[in-house]
């Protein structure tokens, strides 16, 4: 029994890979999207539903992605605290992945409880919308005379803490400054501008020499490339962790573990953060060093603020992952990437158990905080 349907399987014209219950993958990923964006009982059977769906069909890394591409686009400074959640999370999954059979992963029952949290904690975070970086004329990018005439910042100690002579030019020296003075002055649009100015400096100046060359040529560490290891955003990255010194030891802030977080997240390995999300967190940090000095409680807000209603419904993923697993493995590897689609129109009646009721008990009984 299928308790929520996205479109018939009886129906579909095409041979993209279809899920262990029988979904679409692209209508699928957007199921479990869009339902880790609403709330309420209904909201949350669903999104547990089509969550042990698309990992019992083996979708953990397009789960993964998932998680990180929705809480950058959808949660962000609301709650920075999540991205060191799910890091750490999608690690302990991965270590546990690589030690089970894949069907013994399925079941086990504390991968599943895992899962479901993971999946929880993402829909009952606050909503803050991701910012998006200025642009610039392409004429102020390769004008020495442009940049000088727009010079104001003092010299910053976090930034010669980084700023390396011989390996960095000099635009970043400046521009670098020029960012962490609009922080300071709580001017986020212009700090962001300098960030971007950054990277386009760098890319065209890397087109010109053909790749041979940007603004700097020091090899900062991590990233998922050597050529990232190298770029510009390394040195960037650094220059906020210095900043972020600075201000945790005057007592500014109050985010170690979540900056580090972010830090990390910059710099870790992990293929499943693409470089748009690695940007994304350079935004998140500026926003940090930008905004928290100036709340009233420099601190980040805790992650699960009813332990025990997410407990209870955490206990009860076990009944949607049994529900999926009776249904037959997938038959082929799925893709690493898949497009979200919306739901198709259905052409004819499907019989099938109407989704407000299937779980309806189960779920009122746990999220009832009476």
């Amino acid at each position: 029994m299928i308790p929520y349907l996205i479109s018939s399987p009886d129906l579909d014209t095409n041979r993209e890979t279809l899920s262990r219950s029988g979904y679409q993958l692209g209508e699928l990923v957007s199921a479990v999207d869009r339902n880790l964006k609403e709330v309420g009982p209904v909201a949350t059977g669903k999104l547990l539903h089509y969550t042990a769906d698309l990992i019992s069909s083996g979708g953990k890394d397009i789960f993964a992605r998932l998680c990180y591409e929705h809480s950058f686009e959808n949660i962000g400074m609301a709650s920075p605290r999540i991205f060191m959640y799910l890091r750490r999370r999608f690690r302990e999954l991965d270590d546990v992945y690589e030690r089970l059979e894949t069907e013994s992963f399925y079941k086990n029952l504390d991968v599943q409880k895992k899962i479901a949290e993971v999946a929880l904690v993402i829909q009952t975070q606050p909503k803050k919308p991701k910012l998006k970086l200025p642009t610039a004329d392409p004429r102020v990018h390769g004008s020495k005379e442009w940049l000088k005439a727009q010079l104001r910042a003092p010299d910053s100690v976090a930034v010669k803490r980084v700023w390396q002579s011989s390996h960095d030019q000099a635009e970043l020296l400046h521009a670098a400054n020029e960012m962490l003075y609009a922080c300071q002055e709580g001017a986020l649009s212009r700090a962001l501008f300098w960030l971007k100015w950054m990277f386009d400096e760098d890319a065209m100046l890397r087109k010109e020499l053909k790749g041979n060359a940007g603004l700097t040529t020091m090899d900062r560490g991590g990233g998922s490339s050597k050529k990232q290891g190298a770029a510009v955003g390394q040195y960037i990255a650094a220059v906020l962790a210095e900043a972020y010194k600075d201000l945790a030891g005057r007592g500014f802030i109050r985010m170690n573990e979540e900056f580090q977080g972010l830090i990390d997240l910059y710099r870790c390995s992990d293929s499943r953060i693409t470089g748009r999300r690695r940007q994304d967190t350079l935004v998140i940090m500026l926003q940090i060093l930008t905004e928290v000095p100036r709340l009233r409680v420099p601190a980040a807000p805790e992650l699960i603020r009813d332990k025990i209603a997410m407990e209870r419904a955490v206990s009860q993923v076990g009944i949607f992952f049994q529900e999926v697993l009776s249904q037959p493995p997938v038959g082929k590897q799925l893709p690493k990437t898949v497009a979200k689609k919306k739901a198709t129109k259905q052409k004819k009646a499907v019989n099938y158990q109407d989704q407000d009721d299937l779980y309806n008990d189960v779920l009122n009984m746990y999220f009832d905080r009476k």
